[in-house]
């Protein structure tokens, strides 16, 4: 899988189904709508090769793979989020 050209949308996705485990609260959560979730975590397993979520009577249930995959995302979003939310640095008194 070439990371430069992943989505990295579906990534925030699947972050978001496994803290609300419900198609409709991630979309309403995203700011998105229903289909576009189900179809993002339909591209996620089509490249993940695994089912990542089973529904049940309590919502969408993590498989194990995507159990073993949250952690990392998390903290690969958290990553992002922190490095693009840094205060700017950039002095124009000093830029040539």
């Amino acid at each position: 899988m070439d990371v430069l050209k992943f989505d990295l949308n579906l990534l925030r996705i699947f972050h978001r189904m496994m803290l609300d485990r419900k198609v409709s609260a991630a979309a309403e959560a995203l700011g998105v709508t229903q289909p576009a979730v189900s179809n993002a975590l339909k591209r996620l397993r089509d490249l993940t090769g695994d089912e990542l979520f089973t529904r049940s009577s309590q919502g969408m249930q993590p498989t194990a793979y995507a159990s073993e995959i949250a952690e990392p995302i998390g903290y690969a979003l958290a990553t992002i989020d922190g490095t693009l939310n840094q205060p700017s640095r950039f002095d124009s008194a000093t830029a040539r």
